[in-house]
């Protein structure tokens, strides 16, 4: 099977990801090599471009399983404020309150 053009693969994810409307939080290790970050790195730039409520969050330093305690403590925080604001719609922000030690967000 030949590859796919990079102008029909664009195509395709495009159609694809229109159909996507929940709201995704992508979060990864920079170096984890069981799932790189860059496929949650692509839907989430796809999903911007398309207007949706997306959130990517890529951890310095880590693998897959995160061993840094700040990075740990983070992730966690990250879920429950998502969960708190979008599942229970508590009127908590979607994102945890910033703090110096936490990776950065978009």
């Amino acid at each position: 099977m030949a590859p796919l053009d990079l102008a029909v693969e664009a195509r395709l994810l495009a159609v694809l990801f229109s159909f996507v409307v929940l709201l995704t939080l992508f979060v990864g290790g920079n170096i984890d090599c069981n799932v790189p970050i860059l496929g949650g790195e692509q839907m989430y730039l796809s999903l911007k471009e398309l207007g949706r409520e997306t959130l990517l969050v890529v951890y310095p330093d880590e693998y897959h399983e995160f061993k840094t305690p700040s990075h740990i403590k983070d992730l966690h925080e990250r879920y429950l404020a998502w969960y708190a604001h979008y599942v229970k719609a508590d009127g908590t922000p979607a994102r945890p309150l910033p703090s110096n030690d936490k990776p950065s967000a978009d």
